[in-house]
């Protein structure tokens, strides 16, 4: 969860310098040349669209708004993606845009997993992960049962790794 939220101030980030000049044109021209935008980065923004421009805008916006330390840490989680393999920056893309298309409460049990994840040993965090690719290679019942099987094993142990088998 942390790398699509990470995706989405990522993606703000990218297009900062463009936006501080945008939502200022008449800032001094020595601001201006000590965060000039790539050429690569004025094509981007000329080929938004004026709603997306202005999304980078209030995004730009949100992140000046932060404290300087997490505007640093910002920064500093967008130089690891920078640094990331291209299929890697692929892959986050990708499920920054799957967790874009879950409703809120999809997005609220996904946060709970995470945090149910966390508390797991690391040895049952592989686990999780090993049976996770698992699943993605089985039927849609397959599936079902074994997420279920997964969850009493996982994360119902405090409650003996009861409860019925009943499908969410």
């Amino acid at each position: 969860m942390r790398n699509r939220i990470l995706w989405l101030i990522l993606v703000s980030l990218l297009a900062c310098p463009i936006v501080a000049i945008a939502a200022d044109p008449v800032a001094d021209t020595e601001n201006i040349l000590s965060s000039a935008p790539s050429v690569e980065t004025l094509q981007r923004w000329q080929n938004m669209t004026p709603d997306q421009q202005d999304q980078i805008r209030e995004r730009f916006l949100q992140f000046k708004s932060q404290p300087p330390e997490q505007q640093q840490r910002l920064r500093e989680r967008l130089e690891t993606f920078r640094n990331l393999s291209p299929e890697s920056q692929q892959r986050l893309k990708e499920n920054f845009e799957r967790w874009q298309g879950l409703s809120p409460d999809q997005q609220q049990k996904l946060r709970a997993l995470n945090q149910k994840l966390q508390g797991l040993s690391p040895e049952d965090q592989q686990k999780f992960r090993e049976e996770a690719e698992e699943l993605r290679r089985m039927s849609s019942e397959e599936r079902m049962d074994r997420r279920q099987d997964m969850r009493e094993r996982l994360f119902n142990r405090s409650t003996g790794g009861g409860g019925g088998r009943g499908h969410h």
